[in-house]
């Protein structure tokens, strides 16, 4: 490492005139010194002074004993008496963010400067986030360092400390020690004063009381010495990664490109609207976005240079190469994905990377491409997998993912524009004549045009409900701003924009973020339509689902269901019941859940529930509630329940009262009272069913008045066949004779006639006959014809 002195900032003073502390600004273009009458000077890049303020004894009574700039107009200044103070460069005013009992020794940011530690004399080690950018980090005190932490730094992975001990120590994100190196052995060695840590993270700077340092890198939580001691008289440079600075001279960003492998970096070049860098080295490529300053860096074998950079989606590269896809998220040094695929037409490739938080989903990466020209595959990137594959009966065009990537839109040549559901792998044709699509950010809702029409899909699982509006002109554009979501449309000279229904729009974001809340009071602002019906019935099904019995509760009233709605109040007034006694919400008791069977039709999973709770008489008044007496007589024998008998006559009175004569006379029969059941089939008008149970019966046959009133009511009711059945059973052959032939049941009477009245055949088989001409069964009748002159002559 070379020094050289470029100029004084502050000129000396008579007197003592201790500068207390100083940093630099985030972006380096500012130079802050805070001197000891508790003023700030601010100096430009080149060291020229640009403003100063005060720190306000007013409110700041104590010293300032370190100072620090994590951010744009944001100075953060360490108090002797303990407070943290936040200052602002904009309105020169200051703010305490938190106080302790003990002097502030050290200050030091993360590396995106939205989080600070404080070091304390105590050894304290305290943590506050301006945002935890989602890390769920905790905040307030996080460690008890030995001695006083005046040397202190946040990297990456880890935060750094050093004091009077000689100890270095690397903590974890929550405190616990991963690594000491210790020097107190050392008696060359001076305590530590000061620490910094590199714009990336990656490296930690150490300095002691005799300007020597300790250079530390840090890798996967783990901390390595890889630079000797430098100390003043010695002339042996430090060795250092090779990096490029990137600078945006319009807004004056500047992102920090090196290669975390030590290799050299043999081309930058910035793409993609001047967002984007790509770099090679001998064995990686580098790749970042300089709005977000997420770097990646992944192994990748020289090709020529023949790679083609897609960076149409903000969150992922693309890369093709060779007949192959490549993925790279930005910020992670691995590839995220790669397929092969010859088509490099980013509209045949949708990538969606955690575009929509889910509930009880952390991670979802999702890829759709064209495995052939009529062939989509989708795949999750988290497991490697496919999720499904997509086969067309025409050449594809376009296709995009949906944000939750769970849905799938794709366009044919023949302008038609499909719907595919992941989930369910079921495809459907929602538009013809399909010019342009495109989801609307935030929601699941679709925009297209179709000739003169301007199609939107503001609940696509129900794709048949589809609002529509005449056009004049060609969509070119969709914008959504400041809770208002607009399509634009082209007509000739003259641009038009079409507001489209943001309550809408926001019902199925709330869906989809399962703040069924939310939702209820959307559709609640809105007229009963279509639309909205379908929405209605989505969020009941959704909220059941959930068990937020309230809001289905209320989705049924809004659809007129007024039997559901009913049932579902019971229910909530029993849960809310159950939830004073028992705490929860209530939903996790039996009734509730038995109900919710119930309404799901799932009788016997409320069943279950109820046994499982010996609650027998409730599992039985369900099934009488519902008229399923069978069922109920099914439990109350199996649990032996002592109102049998008088549940099985008040199921047989109930079948009377209803006047189902046939399942009382069912109910009878398997009793064994097969008299009352005769009895109940004749009165339902059904003598065939007695009789099939009067032949079964040996009882039955010998009982001459029930085969006189079976018979009877056979006749009556034309079923002279079962008839003739009857009274052959019981012997009497010419009556059964005479009920054949009226019944023109001829294969029965001749076969009886055979046996009993051989005389009579002949005549019976040219009866057949005469029946099968009328019948228009020519072929037949002659056979029998045939047949009753052989018989006469063999007679």
């Amino acid at each position: 490492m070379q020094l050289r002195h470029v100029r004084t900032l502050l000129a000396p003073q008579d007197g003592i005139a201790r500068v207390t502390c100083m940093a630099w600004s985030a972006n380096s273009s500012r130079f802050a010194v805070c001197t000891a009458e508790r003023v700030v000077l601010l100096y430009d890049e080149h060291g020229e002074r640009r403003d100063k303020f005060s720190t306000k004894p007013a409110d700041a009574k104590s010293a300032v004993t370190c100072l620090l700039w994590p951010a744009e107009n944001t100075i953060v200044f360490g108090l002797a008496e303990g407070k943290v103070r936040l200052a602002n460069t904009k309105n020169n005013k200051s703010s305490t963010i938190y106080g302790t009992d003990s002097y502030v020794v050290s200050l030091a940011s993360n590396v995106s400067g939205k989080g600070i530690l404080s070091g304390h004399a105590d050894g304290t080690i305290v943590r506050f986030f301006f945002d935890d950018e989602g890390s769920g980090e905790s905040q307030g005190k996080l460690v008890m360092h030995p001695c006083p932490p005046y040397a202190l730094a946040w990297a990456l992975n880890s935060i750094v400390a050093a004091g009077c001990d000689k100890k270095i120590v690397a903590y974890g994100k929550e405190g616990n020690v991963i690594q000491t190196f210790d020097y107190s052995q050392d008696s060359s060695e001076k305590e530590f004063t000061t620490a910094a840590a590199s714009p990336g993270g990656q490296t930690v700077v150490i300095g002691s009381y005799d300007r020597s340092f300790k250079e530390i890198a840090i890798y996967n939580f783990s901390l390595v010495v890889y630079a000797s001691s430098y100390v003043r008289q010695s002339q042996e440079p430090l060795k250092s990664f090779q990096r490029v600075i990137v600078k945006n001279l319009s807004t004056g960003t500047r992102v920090v490109l090196k290669s975390h492998y030590g290799y050299e970096i043999d081309e930058v070049k910035i793409l993609g609207k001047d967002r984007y860098l790509v770099a090679h080295t001998s064995d990686t490529l580098l790749l970042g976005d300089i709005n977000s300053n997420k770097l990646s860096e992944v192994a990748w074998q020289g090709s020529g240079g023949n790679e083609k950079f897609f960076f149409d989606n903000e969150n992922v590269c693309m890369i093709f190469n060779a007949g192959e896809l490549t993925l790279v998220e930005y910020g992670s040094n691995d590839i995220l994905g790669s397929v092969r695929t010859e088509f490099v037409n980013p509209h045949l490739v949708s990538v969606r990377i955690n575009e929509r938080q889910q509930r009880g989903v952390e991670e979802n990466k999702r890829l759709a491409y064209l495995i052939d020209i009529k062939t989509i595959a989708t795949v999750d990137l988290v497991g490697n997998y496919s999720v499904g594959t997509v086969s067309h009966d025409s050449k594809i065009d376009w296709l995009e993912l949906n944000e939750t990537g769970h849905k799938l839109l794709f366009r044919d040549k023949k302008m038609r524009l499909q719907l595919y559901d992941i989930g369910s792998s079921t495809k459907t044709t929602i538009l013809n004549y399909c010019s342009c699509v495109q989801w609307v950010p935030g929601s699941d809702v679709v925009v297209a045009q179709s000739r003169n029409n301007l199609c939107i899909w503001y609940n696509i699982d129900a794709p048949e409900q589809v609002t529509m509006f005449p056009l004049k002109g060609d969509v070119v554009n969709l914008e959504r701003n400041d809770g208002k979501t607009e399509v634009i449309v082209s007509e000739g000279v003259n641009t038009v924009s079409y507001t489209l229904d943001e309550g809408l729009i926001e019902f199925g974001t709330a869906i989809d973020d399962e703040n069924y809340h939310r939702a209820t009071a959307f559709l609640e602002t809105l007229e009963m339509s279509t639309e909205t019906e379908a929405m209605w019935k989505t969020l009941s099904k959704l909220a059941l689902e959930a068990r937020q019995l309230h809001i289905a509760e209320r989705c049924f009233a809004a659809l007129g269901n007024v039997a559901k709605a009913r049932f579902l109040h019971e229910t909530n007034a029993i849960a809310d019941q159950a939830a004073q006694e028992h705490g929860g919400d209530g939903t996790d008791h039996y009734l509730v859940r038995a109900r919710l069977a119930m309404l799901d039709k799932n009788y016997k999973l409320a069943e279950m529930i109820f046994l499982e709770q010996n609650a027998t008489e409730e599992a039985m008044d369900m099934y009488q509630e519902l008229h399923m007496w069978d069922e109920c007589i099914v439990v109350a024998e199996a649990k032996g329940h002592p109102m049998l008998d008088k549940l099985r006559r008040g199921y047989y009175q109930w079948l009377l009262d209803t006047q189902q004569e046939e399942k009382a006379g069912e109910v009878q029969e398997g009793q064994g009272d097969y008299l009352a059941a005769v009895s109940l089939y004749l009165r339902a008008g059904l003598p065939a069913k007695a009789a099939r149970l009067a032949m079964n019966r040996d009882e039955l046959m010998t009982n001459g008045d029930v085969i006189n009133r079976i018979s009877t009511a056979l006749i009556r009711g034309e079923l002279f066949e079962q008839a003739g059945d009857l009274f052959e059973k019981v012997g009497n052959a010419r009556k059964a004779l005479e009920c054949y032939c009226k019944g023109n049941a001829f294969l029965k009477a001749v076969e009886l006639a055979r046996l009993a009245f051989p005389a009579e055949v002949v005549k019976l088989e040219e009866a057949w006959g005469d029946h099968l001409v009328q019948q228009k069964q020519l072929d037949a009748a002659i056979n029998h014809y045939i047949e009753a002159r052989w018989e006469q002559v063999m007679a």
